[in-house]
């Protein structure tokens, strides 16, 4: 394969990580204006994410099986443009005191997310394995960087009173942009081995792996402790710490550019240290940070233990991923295992904080978090790279 091939679609996928984290970040950071032009109380707008949630629920498990059938070029690039109309949508439904409006959108959205997450998620493994270089991090780095640049319009948004369905429709049609321009320099990724009903057979198998469902659980703290702070983090500095809604969003870009720098590192940490150690010290770290923001009576002592929450919470996820893709021939069964885990956290469990939040407030709902960030340290060891005997093993099964 063509050295230029793989560089140009290296940036391509980084590209539409880039735009998810993009779309995702332009919306989180406006969550505050949301709930005050719906008049919303935490706990309603908690229901209302976890209803959305389920679009990704009911579509992740489907996910391989689809992606595997259509590739991951066209799903990537539909399902880009898809989150650009339905971004616009969901701001609309908002300006428009639609509650039922916004369901109906943040579902649409949830399904098309899912979608190109695992999409781009397979083709990054496979652009992975074609450079010789664990490149994952990398492209989660590219999400999270989409992350800050969308928090820093959100912030600047709301500081200058920009309406949220004219930011949605000025994100919107960047992400269409980076949506046909990236994929067009995707490589092209061989389907799974036999017919409809042999994929099946491999979905279903997948979901009876060990080492599957562990690394799951590494992905699911990772991905819970990373979605809780999307969704909640803005408003529990506003609320809690009696701040200006953009010190909200400047509290969640302050979290995204940790978890970005961290996710830049993150190829020459794992080539130093290995990914089971990294894994372990980047719980540690989610732990501190989470402790030390819902404990602080400072904003300023919570804005630091915000970028050592975000560096904390980096890694899991692609590392997760990049164990999961080793063996191509399998790598969209069982990443529709990881991502089904790992996403039903980042998008359901969130949401169900929000009970948390009415009964308890923000600082107790969000220190359960501690919880979840235990299994980054308990599983770990999963995440060591399988023996080139079981890849090839792999490989005779499903032949």
């Amino acid at each position: 394969m063509l050295v230029h091939s793989i560089r140009r679609a290296r940036w391509a996928t980084f590209a539409i990580f880039f735009a998810c984290g993009l779309a995702f970040s332009a919306w989180a950071s406006r969550l505050p204006a949301v709930r005050d032009l719906l008049d919303l109380t935490p706990q309603q707008l908690g229901r209302i994410l976890f209803v959305g949630s389920l679009g990704s629920i009911c579509t992740l498990p489907l996910a391989g099986i689809i992606t595997s059938h259509f590739g991951p070029k066209l799903i990537c690039r539909l399902g880009v443009i898809g989150q650009a109309v339905t971004l616009v949508g969901a701001a609309g439904a908002a300006t428009l005191g639609s509650r039922w409006g916004l369901i109906v959108a943040l579902v649409a959205l949830n399904i098309v997310f899912s979608l190109t997450d695992l999409a781009m998620n397979l083709h990054g493994t496979a652009v992975d394995k074609a450079g010789g270089t664990e490149l994952m991090p990398q492209f989660h780095g590219g999400f999270s960087l989409g992350t800050v640049v969308g928090a820093g319009i959100g912030a600047a948004s709301s500081a200058l009173g920009v309406a949220v369905w004219l930011q949605m429709l000025a994100v919107g049609a960047v992400l269409v942009v980076l949506a046909v321009v990236a994929t067009h320099l995707y490589l092209p990724v061989p389907p799974p081995t036999g017919g409809p009903k042999s994929r099946g057979v491999q979905a279903l198998r997948a979901w009876g792996e060990g080492r599957t469902l562990a690394l799951g659980m590494i992905v699911l703290g990772a991905a819970l402790t990373e979605g809780a702070a999307n969704d909640w983090i803005a408003l529990a500095t506003v609320d809690s710490f009696g701040a200006a809604n953009y010190l909200g969003a400047v509290a969640f870009a302050i979290f995204v550019s940790g978890m970005t720098a961290m996710r830049f590192a993150g190829t020459w940490l794992v080539a130093r240290f290995g990914r089971v150690l990294v894994i372990r010290l980047c719980a540690w770290a989610s732990l501190l940070g989470v402790v030390g923001f819902v404990s602080s009576p400072w904003l300023g002592l919570a804005m630091v233990s915000a970028v050592i929450w975000g560096a904390g919470a980096a890694l899991g996820f692609p590392l997760g991923f990049a164990a999961a893709g080793e063996e191509p021939v399998r790598a969209a069964a069982r990443l529709a295992v990881v991502s089904t885990i790992g996403y039903g956290a980042f998008l359901a469990g969130p949401p169900l904080l929000g009970e948390l939040v009415h009964h308890f407030g923000y600082r107790w709902a969000l220190g359960v978090l501690a919880f979840p960030v235990a299994l980054g340290l308990l599983f770990a060891s999963a995440a060591r790279p399988r023996p080139l005997e079981d890849q090839l093993a792999d490989r005779e099964t499903a032949a």
